[in-house]
């Protein structure tokens, strides 16, 4: 028996494309089979003249069965599912590394808080001196102490022997 033509996706005409594209968002799905979905379940959107409504909502029980908004209502939340499903490892990995950013940037943001306070707390015990004490200390360690090896001078020079 030959295959039945009419259960196979076929794309959406392009006419169509700009009206669904709103519903069913494009570039949701990467996994070729579920773009072969994705297209195939345009065919219930387009069935669909009015507005949408979303799935499980009271606007959506009060349908009844089969009609077109509700079927379009229902295949947007299967497609919907099945591209969380397909996308769920780039999914998790962007989710994840937004994390990691956050807490990077709390961390930060506390470590500067805590930096700040703690130099205000302790800032007057700081053992950084000034440069003057710095060059007048070094001036002072250059002068010979009692006790010290005086080298004869000769004239300027040093003692060669």
């Amino acid at each position: 028996m030959p295959p039945d033509d009419r259960s196979r996706p076929k794309a959406a005409p392009e006419s169509t494309a700009t009206t669904t594209s709103a519903t069913i968002p494009e570039g949701a799905l990467t996994n070729a089979a579920a773009i072969a979905c994705r297209e195939w379940s345009y065919r219930f959107v387009r069935k669909c003249s009015t507005p949408v409504p979303r799935f499980g909502s009271p606007e959506w029980l009060a349908l009844a069965e089969g009609t077109p908004a509700k079927v379009a209502s229902t295949t947007i939340a299967a497609v919907a599912w099945l591209s969380d499903c397909v996308n769920a490892p780039a999914n998790l990995a962007r989710e994840l590394d937004q994390r990691r950013r956050l807490d990077k940037a709390q961390e930060d943001a506390r470590y500067s808080t805590d930096a700040a306070d703690h130099r205000h707390r302790w800032g007057h015990l700081a053992l950084v001196p000034e440069r003057e004490d710095v060059e007048t200390r070094v001036a002072k360690a250059r002068l010979p102490r009692p006790g010290d090896f005086q080298p004869r001078r000769r004239g300027g020079d040093l003692d060669a022997g």
